[in-house]
């Protein structure tokens, strides 16, 4: 039987996963990655979560917000470098989620979870980190430390890989 399922606060989940990979202003992910080659799509990524809370990016975010935009400036509003009480503060954030997400299956009377690992085919190497916000599915399923495979269900087909062909555009 195939219920449909919502899960509950998935972009909250969201913001909470950039919060947490950004609260160290993203010297760890740079430390994982040293003697890597970077892209310039990453370097882009890391460098905006060290300018996060400068003058440019609150100008940005509040830009948004006039436009009536708001998960980008959520997201805007979410990355960077905080202290270890709001660390923690996060975590906590975090396990009731995860708590939220355990009863919303039980109260469905769900066995599993069949969502997309990824809304797209892969993209170039060149632009994955590019991709960060269209990985939220299995961003989902790492924070809230929920087991996760992939099944494929079909293959890329040549229309596909022309579509990504100006991917990011």
């Amino acid at each position: 039987e195939i219920i449909p399922f919502t899960p509950p606060r998935a972009p909250h989940g969201v913001r909470l996963f950039f919060k947490l990979l950004t609260s160290d202003g993203g010297e760890a992910v740079m430390e994982a990655l040293d003697g890597e080659e970077i892209d310039d799509s990453l370097g882009a990524f890391v460098a905006g979560v060290t300018a996060t809370g400068s003058r440019a990016s609150k100008r940005l975010e509040a830009s948004l917000r006039e436009k009536g935009l708001t998960r980008g400036p959520d997201l805007m509003n979410a990355v960077g470098r905080t202290s270890v009480r709001e660390y923690w503060r996060t975590q906590a954030e975090k396990n009731a989620l995860r708590a939220e997400w355990e009863e919303a299956w039980k109260t469905a009377g769900l066995d599993c979870v069949i969502t997309p690992a990824h809304v797209m085919p892969p993209p170039p190497p060149h632009v994955v980190a590019a991709s960060g916000a269209t990985l939220c599915y299995t961003q989902l399923f790492n924070l809230l430390d929920f087991p996760a495979g992939t099944l494929p269900v079909s293959s890329v087909t040549e229309e596909d890989e022309a579509g990504m062909a100006a991917w990011p555009a």
